[in-house]
């Protein structure tokens, strides 16, 4: 007993600590690793114009919100991560609309500087702010370029930052890209030297880089090569080198010179989007050409190129059948590129398609990756119900959140850390503007505790089990003592010393007057009789074609002692062989009949027995023509063995949960005519 309890215990602990590993796992991975909420959102108005960046280092973003005033001067007001106003000023011009806010510490003192691009007029200028020098905040406002406006506005993408040291002077010079709309100039990349007052741009083209700029030390010299997207608007017609009717590949030096001969990809809406893959001591172009209307016609592919310019490898995408709006990116050695309608492909480093997923998850407007506040690069996209999915740039589910907007997007990294460690994004839609924290799943770091609390409930549970099994086993157990029990009596009360002594004082007689071949068959009956009871002793249940060899025993018995006057049938449907009855229930109502059911002056003596299964029930039928259960009454028909069996049926019932009952009914009862006798019938549930 002792030893089953520890096994018990064992067997709880081990249970419980694999199912709370698996629940614990499951529970984690369903947990998204981040959590997304929106800190504060507000309608997006195109007159104004809002930038997130750590001005003084100090590990919080300034917000910067820019709005046109009266007098056609541009309004500006910084604030800090708590919304507290730092500083505000007012500067002479408007701010260009399709500019971004650039920033920068050109001078290497921690403190960024604001740089803002204003129009008066024919000029456009370059304002310099420095928010944390109050003695000179407006550094300087430099004339860029003549400009052109069309209704009043400054048709110019304007977007930086890049900035570097070319002249080894200890100050950076900064580089921006100005990109004129419906008009040729300026359309170049510049580079101011601020320290020195001097600004240069590159050589005049019919494109320049827009909405971006990118860096990288593509050449090993220590300097940054920049570049940026690059877009046929087809918007100027004059004969320029590198016209606006397509996109180029152009790759610009410190000295705002171009690496290599720019390379085209002809066609009208076709946009560039250019990144570097491989590693250090061997980078490539990984170059994606889409198509920013419906004309499928161009066609859109990807592109490896050296950093000569020299075309390696090539992929057209509508030879796959790819189409929609096109985000591709590399990544760990792979190169992923998706459409709006859920269609991923996966590349290696030379083009090779290793992979290729309809109907992802990934599925609405996309964008990035963009390198978040915490340093870590992430994918998003804006699905068909409004549900923004921040996600690795290998596709695992990093957050989600829900979002009253469905339209095109923009993200800049915010730190928007108050002291609990959390950092965020700005995001832009068509309509809406948003502030949004983005932090580790608080949930996952307690995933102990929830694994100790599901340990503990579950160790209870089991022991709940095994304490209500072992009882149940308790209680089972007693019934089928109770049940050996009465059998034992049965058997007893059927194979008593005085029947015992009549067969063999009968088989003797038998020997003694010469009938040896009826005293042989006797002693046969007799032995199978006493080995069938053997037999089954140990047993609660057998068959019913068990039960009945040991009847016909029985009954063959007493037809020696009887003779002609016992008649006996026996019909036994093969579908019913094989259910299973209590031991010696259905030979007790046979035994009954012989004992109770004929009187000493009776001729002919019929007893027949029946079985048949219909409907999910067994019926077993015993059938007599004595004097009936009425008149028997008075020689104890419903004696001791009934009892028994009656109290063995209900144990039967406890026990296997099936019914099993019996009726007793004298058959001048049952509207058979001119009939006497007993009726036995013992119903089994199946």
């Amino acid at each position: 007993m002792l030893m089953k309890g520890r096994t018990n215990l064992l067997l709880r602990i081990f249970i419980s600590l694999g199912l709370t590993l698996v629940l614990s796992l499951l529970l984690f991975k369903l947990q998204q690793p981040y959590l997304a909420t929106v800190e504060k959102s507000f309608p997006f108005e195109w007159d104004k114009r809002t930038r997130f960046t750590d001005l003084n280092s100090d590990g919080k973003s300034e917000r910067i919100s820019l709005s046109v005033k009266s007098l056609g001067r541009t309004g500006i007001i910084v604030y800090d991560h708590n919304d507290n106003i730092i500083d505000q000023y007012n500067i002479r011009g408007r701010y260009v609309k399709r500019s971004d806010i650039l920033y920068g510490d050109y001078d290497n003192d921690s403190l960024s500087e604001l740089y803002i691009f204003t129009y008066m007029e024919d000029s456009l200028f370059l304002n310099v702010l420095n928010v944390y020098n109050s003695k000179n905040p407006l550094t300087l406002t430099k004339y860029i370029e003549g400009c052109r406006t069309l209704d009043g506005e400054a048709w110019y993408a304007i977007t930086g930052t890049v900035m570097q040291d070319v002249n080894d002077d200890g100050y950076k010079e900064l580089y921006f890209s100005i990109a004129a709309g419906f008009t040729l100039y300026p359309r170049a990349l510049f580079r101011y030297d601020l320290k020195n007052d001097l600004l240069i741009h590159s050589d005049t083209a019919g494109v320049s880089p827009r909405y971006y700029l990118r860096s990288d030390d593509l050449t090993g010299d220590g300097f940054l090569e920049i570049w940026g997207q690059s877009n046929a608007v087809g918007n100027f017609k004059s004969p320029v080198p590198y016209n606006d009717s397509s996109a180029w590949v152009m790759i610009y030096d410190k000295d705002l010179n171009y690496l290599f001969e720019p390379y085209e990809f002809r066609g009208y809406t076709s946009v560039v989007d250019i990144r570097t893959i491989g590693s250090s001591e061997d980078k490539k172009l990984f170059v994606s050409r889409q198509i920013s209307t419906s004309n499928d016609t161009l066609g859109r592919e990807l592109a490896i190129m050296s950093l000569s310019g020299d075309m390696l490898y090539n992929f057209p995408l509508n030879e796959v059948n790819f189409s929609g709006y096109l985000l591709s990116y590399f990544y760990s050695g792979r190169i992923y590129c998706f459409d709006t309608f859920g269609t991923a492909l996966i590349f290696d480093e030379k083009l090779k398609l290793l992979k290729r997923i309809e109907r992802s998850t990934v599925k609405g407007i996309l964008y990035g990756p963009v390198k978040l506040a915490d340093g870590k690069d992430y994918v998003m996209f804006l699905s068909p119900e409004g549900v923004l999915n921040i996600l690795s740039p290998g596709l695992k589910l990093s957050a989600s959140l829900p979002l009253n907007d469905t339209e095109g997007f923009q993200v800049q990294p915010v730190i928007t850390s108050t002291g609990s460690n959390k950092t965020g994004f700005h995001l832009r839609t068509a309509n809406f503007d948003y502030n949004i924290t983005f932090q580790k799943n608080p949930g996952r770091s307690y995933i102990f505790i929830y694994a100790l609390v599901i340990y503990i409930l579950l160790f209870a549970f089991i022991w709940l089990i095994q304490l209500m099994q072992h009882r149940q086993e308790e209680k089972k157990r007693k019934i089928e003592s109770q049940i050996k029990t009465l059998q034992l009596q049965s058997v007893k009360s059927q194979m008593s010393p005085h029947f015992i002594f009549n067969a063999l004082n009968s088989i003797s007689s038998m020997y003694i007057k010469g009938d040896t071949a009826r005293a042989d068959s006797f002693l046969t009956s007799f032995s199978r009789m006493i080995r069938e009871v053997v037999d089954s002793s140990d047993r609660i249940i057998v068959k019913l074609s068990e039960e009945v060899r040991f009847v016909q025993s029985y009954l063959e018995l007493q037809k020696v002692r009887y003779g002609d006057r016992l008649d006996y049938l026996i019909e036994i449907q093969d579908e019913c062989s094989s259910i299973m009855i209590p031991s010696l229930s259905v030979h007790t109502f046979v035994e009954n009949s012989i004992k109770h059911a004929f009187p000493a002056n009776k001729s002919k003596m019929n007893i027949m027995l029946e079985a048949e299964c219909v409907n999910g029930m067994a019926r077993i039928t015993i059938r007599d023509n004595g004097i009936g259960c009425k008149s028997s009454k008075s020689t104890d028909r419903e004696g001791k063995g009934t009892r028994l069996v009656s109290e063995i049926f209900g144990a039967y019932n406890l026990i296997y949960r099936k019914k099993i009952s019996y009726t007793l009914s004298d058959l001048s009862e049952t509207g058979e005519q001119n009939s006497t006798g007993t009726l036995v019938q013992i119903d089994i549930e199946l």
